[in-house]
Parts: structure tokens; sequence; C-alpha cells
């Protein structure tokens, strides 16, 4: 079952790319790079979610990070 959503997220990803491609074509070879890190990035995230559910997400980091930056900055 984790292989099926694997391939869906992937399939997805893929699918989201391709109608992306008329707007990449456009854009700088800087804003290209920027556009497949930030897809790998992603599909990296999705893929440790679906392999580990319990792995703590972006959100759990995001509040993680804030407390000490606002107790700091007392």
């Amino acid at each position: 079952m984790v292989f099926l959503k694997l391939i869906g997220v992937i399939l997805f990803t893929i699918i989201a790319t391709l109608l992306q491609r008329p707007y990449l074509k456009t854009k700088t070879k800087r804003e290209k790079w920027i556009y497949a890190i930030f897809i790998f990035f992603c599909l990296a995230i999705a893929a440790l979610l679906i392999v580990k559910p319990d792995f703590p997400g972006p959100t759990q980091l995001v509040e993680k990070l804030y407390p000490p930056l606002l107790r700091t900055h007392k």
C-alpha cells in the first residue's frame, strides 16, 4: 500500500511539472533550477511522511523553532 502511495505522489509530481512546462520555457535557467530543487524537496518530504507517518512534518518544525526565538527576543 505504501508503494502505491509513493507511485501516486511521483505521478502527481510528474503531471504538475508537465503542466508547468510551458511557463518554465520562458523563465531563466536560475528559476528553472529553483523550481527543480523545490519540487525535489517537496517530493522528498511527501515520500518521508508516507513511509514514516509519525515523523514530524514541516509544521512541527516551525512550532519547535519559534518558541526559542520568541524567548530570546524578549
